[in-house]
């Protein structure tokens, strides 16, 4: 197995009989969106990681092709429930392709999977629509 770290990104490459299967971690950071709305209810938000969001958070690194940084609810936010199971890996039925995210984004999903509109997929290095992602090992679409 082979591993190379950039810009906070993590990725194990696993080469055999032919096949090959890519992952992505981030440690602090987070990719499972395109940028997030506001929270229309009042719900505090912060960047992936902790902190204040930057002012510039929607804009994409071309490198990668996610953003700057990501909106996840507060702690707090989310220690008020989940409504829908924690799962922190995703698939991008583009290209079958399997992305894990940080566990609060993860955790941000399923206490509200309405916040984000999109998913990064670490293969195609992008953010697309959740339509185009099922939750891994099954068939429901991310964000139902």
């Amino acid at each position: 197995m082979q591993q190379t770290t950039r810009g906070g990104i993590t990725r194990r490459f696993s080469i055999g009989a032919g096949i090959s299967a890519i992952t992505m971690s981030i440690a602090s950071r987070a990719w499972a969106t395109e940028p997030s709305p506001p929270p229309h209810d009042g719900r505090k938000i912060e960047a992936s990681g902790g902190g204040d969001l930057p002012p510039d958070y929607k804009n994409i690194d071309p490198k990668t092709g996610g953003q700057k940084a990501y909106a996840v609810l507060t702690p707090e936010e989310r220690a008020k429930g989940f409504v829908r199971p924690y799962r922190d890996t995703y698939t991008h039925l583009r290209c079958g392709t399997s992305t894990s995210m940080s566990k609060d984004i993860a955790e941000t999903f399923a206490a509200d999977p309405k916040f984000y509109n999109a998913a990064y997929c670490v293969h195609c290095r992008g953010l697309y629509p959740l339509k185009e992602f099922v939750w891994a090992g099954t068939n429901e679409m991310v964000g139902s």
